[in-house]
């Protein structure tokens, strides 16, 4: 949630997502404002403090994604430029 006021219904729909097993995410505003009221309250209630993507990471663990891309960067986009070795078993069938 960026910014709701009190009266907006916010407050309902994110005690709905987390009776669902949602994870709901505040971003915090200026402290006397009153559209960051809600914020504030999703906050002091659980709520997770959302400042920048590594926050949204973190919370749904998410970090490992930067080394799958770099996994993928390294690996073969196909099998042609991999080896591929058989099993002891698969060699064996082979034969027969």
């Amino acid at each position: 949630m960026v910014e709701a006021g009190e009266k907006s219904g916010a407050l309902i729909t994110a005690a709905f997502a987390a009776e669902q097993g949602r994870e709901v995410f505040a971003v915090p505003g200026y402290l006397y404002a009153p559209q960051s009221r809600v914020q504030s309250q999703l906050i002091r209630a659980g709520g997770h403090i959302y400042l920048n993507i590594d926050d949204l990471l973190r919370t749904l663990n998410l970090t490992h994604v930067e080394m799958q891309k770099t996994a993928r960067s390294i690996l073969p986009s196909d099998t042609t430029g991999s080896i591929a070795i058989r099993p002891a078993w698969a060699r064996a069938n082979a034969r027969r």
